[in-house]
């Protein structure tokens, strides 16, 4: 395959990959969190402010707050993903 500058090692892009995954938009919501979680502890820290004085300033709890901003892990499994043992023997 080739793309239309004619380079040879030109192949799909990340974005064909998660199409073709079922899971772009999963993938895609997750890296906006991401970055939301990361910008948000980067201000914290050049301001100084802590989870709680946050909490504070949002009116809610600081478990509230720290929940929202923990980036989790993707749980679905790809068709390339390795199979599972049974827990048994």
């Amino acid at each position: 395959m080739t793309d239309p500058t004619g380079n040879p090692h030109w192949g799909s892009t990340l974005e064909d990959f998660l199409d073709e995954e079922g899971i772009r938009e999963v993938a895609t919501t997750h890296a906006v969190k991401r970055v939301i979680a990361w910008q948000l502890a980067e201000e914290m820290r050049r301001k100084a402010i802590t989870k709680k004085r946050l909490a504070e300033l949002m009116h809610t709890s600081r478990a509230q707050g720290t929940a929202s901003s923990t980036p989790r892990r993707a749980t679905r499994r790809s068709r390339h993903s390795p199979p599972r043992h049974s827990g048994g023997s």
